[in-house]
């Protein structure tokens, strides 16, 4: 699978779980003669702790074969809606927010991951 980063130098955090996390879409590959990638795929958080147990460990954020584009709409303004505290360039953004919101939108399984 291949994933878009979201801003890297952020914290993405749940409230409670001082693991460090980074966002990314995890893309769907597209079927064979077609395009790479199929414009499909899940919202996920990685966790990024080395020396953790649960490093590289995945959760899900949104529901799975979601349109990245429908994604990248609810995403719009993250950075400022979701943000909860830190200053550039070392924003923390809370997760729990960006969940909700996609719930809102129905691309969520659950409001709370």
């Amino acid at each position: 699978m291949s994933e878009i980063d979201y801003p890297t130098n952020w914290n993405y955090r749940f409230p409670g779980d001082g693991r460090r996390l980074h966002m990314r879409f995890r893309r769907n590959w597209g079927p064979t003669g077609g395009p790479v990638f199929d414009g499909t795929g899940q919202l996920i958080a990685v966790v990024i702790h080395p020396g953790r147990r649960d490093n590289n460990a995945t959760i899900a954020l949104s529901r799975p074969n979601v349109n990245f584009d429908l994604v990248e709409d609810v995403l719009d303004g993250f950075g400022e809606w979701a943000w909860t505290g830190g200053t550039a360039p070392r924003r923390t953004i809370s997760l729990d927010i960006i969940v909700r919101r996609l719930a809102a939108c129905g691309l969520a399984v659950t409001a709370t991951a």
